[in-house]
């Protein structure tokens, strides 16, 4: 089930609004970004000093750890599992697939997290100045694990956040016991009944934790490629006084961990420098990479161009429906001027493959629900996550890969993904979807399809090509 905060709650947006406006049952892949929190907070009631609160809750973690004589897992235990952040369901924000219901920061995680504290308690560190800090010690502080962080942390504001927009709205809120509300004496998370929007569906209740957009972004500020380059850049005798003057600007991440832990000196640099840019959230408003929009464009294209399949009682009518649906997708590129959402308006180029299969998501999401077509994106079929998966029962199922035809591992997803992922899930029918932007693309693609009926013999199976056209005008090409 998929379906906006706003639809449910039949709320009239100007797009002017502070607040995020969530999919529900769908993660966005959008995250609260420390940065911007310390740049914005100031400005929205609720979070005024909120980032000296994340930044307190580390420095006082370093304190702890700094205490132990003997680090074992019986004296760090309590420290150990107040680093344990799981994911923030109710806000409908990461990268877990699919729908939003992703393991957030596991006990391994936190482990993780523990470790990098010794390791810059020995190395000297005994605080840090800024949430950003963290970034740069260690492997593993992603996007997705600062998002789990920081809505844990800031999980109080972010309800009385959402509480003052639906009192606002006029929006009742219903009790829910949510966990990691407060952090009490000796770093024990505990958990506290609260009030929150609540949609009712047949599939279960979902509760809401809006956010503000100012604080939303796609990837992070601070990155530990960006500060090498820096570094390199700017600081290059600071960085040849620790590795030599052989050194060259492309290293492997471990050797750019290592400069950020020993000198002080270039994180100080370099985090002052993102400081001084233009700190800018996601523009959820434009969306180029169509993170939200995607739900919009489906709806917009079956309300213009609705249809009913009939409901398939047997495996090859179920194929016919899947067939049909793609089929109303490659209709909605090529005639009704979807190709123009998946170029760049000022590059005139084509969009990158995963902005695609959003936009193939927001369609064909669309139509399978009004058809009852259970559709799940990025499925992990054990050889790895497949793009997207059809099914109605376990007998009637499809997978399906969309690819660039411009995309170098355009052959291998052919030859070599889509089988696999086929064989791993016992399943016999796969269509393997190509967009072509420009016309070498189409010379490449007709040149691949003598190898369809090969692969079909050597692995047994039913693959399928098919071709959309996204090129800026209609070509006369036949593909």
């Amino acid at each position: 089930m998929n379906i906006l905060f706003s639809e449910y709650f039949k709320l009239k947006l100007r797009g002017t609004e502070n607040w995020f406006d969530p999919v529900i049952g769908h993660d966005t892949n959008l995250f609260i970004d420390p940065f911007l929190v310390e740049k914005t907070s100031h400005k929205i009631p609720e979070f005024k000093g909120s980032h000296t609160k994340v930044i307190n809750f580390f420095n006082e973690a370093f304190q702890e750890a700094a205490k132990l004589v003997h680090r074992n897992r019986d004296t760090y235990k309590p420290l150990l599992r107040s680093f344990e952040f799981p994911e923030v369901n109710e806000l409908y924000l990461g990268y877990s697939k699919p729908g939003n219901r992703g393991a957030g920061s596991s006990k391994g995680y936190a482990q993780l997290l523990l470790s990098a504290v010794f390791e810059l308690i020995d190395a000297g560190i005994t605080s840090i100045s800024c949430f950003e800090e963290l970034e740069l010690f260690k492997e593993g502080f992603g996007a997705d694990r600062i998002g789990d962080m920081m809505a844990n942390l800031l999980k109080p504001e972010l309800v009385k956040y959402t509480q003052r927009i639906c009192e606002g709205k006029k929006i009742k809120l219903h009790p829910q016991r949510l966990r990691n509300m407060y952090h009490a004496d000796g770093r024990v998370w505990q958990d506290d009944k609260v009030r929150l929007p609540c949609i009712k569906t047949v599939w279960g209740n979902y509760f809401v934790i809006l956010s503000p957009k100012a604080f939303l972004r796609h990837l992070p500020t601070v990155d530990i490629v960006d500060f090498w380059n820096h570094s390199y850049s700017h600081e290059n005798d600071v960085i040849r006084s620790q590795f030599g003057n052989k050194i060259k600007k492309s290293v492997d991440r471990e050797t750019m961990f290592e400069a950020a832990r020993k000198s002080a000196h270039l994180r100080e640099s370099y985090l002052k420098a993102v400081k001084n840019r233009q700190a800018d959230p996601y523009d959820i408003q434009n969306d180029p990479d169509l993170l939200h929009k995607w739900y919009h464009i489906g709806k917009k294209q079956f309300d213009v161009d609705p249809v009913n399949f009939k409901s398939p009682t047997t495996s090859a009518e179920f194929i016919t429906v899947v067939q049909q649906i793609i089929e109303r997708y490659k209709h909605h590129v090529e005639t009704r001027r979807g190709w123009q959402v998946i170029r760049d308006d000022s590059t005139e180029k084509g969009k990158k493959e995963k902005v695609v299969q959003r936009h193939f998501e927001g369609v064909i999401s669309a139509y399978c629900e009004a058809n009852n077509i259970d559709f799940s994106p990025e499925v992990d079929v054990g050889k790895g996550p497949v793009d997207f998966k059809f099914s109605s029962g376990y007998k009637n199922r499809v997978l399906i890969e969309v690819k660039l035809a411009r995309n170098t591992k355009f052959l291998h997803g052919l030859k070599k993904q889509l089988p696999a992922y086929l064989k791993a899930e016992k399943i016999q029918k796969g269509f393997f979807i190509v967009i072509v932007y420009e016309e070498e693309d189409v010379e490449k693609v007709n040149g691949i399809r003598r190898e369809i009926p090969k692969l079909k013999k050597d692995f047994s199976l039913d693959i399928e090509m098919l071709v959309i056209d996204a090129q800026p005008q209609k070509s006369a090409s036949r593909l």
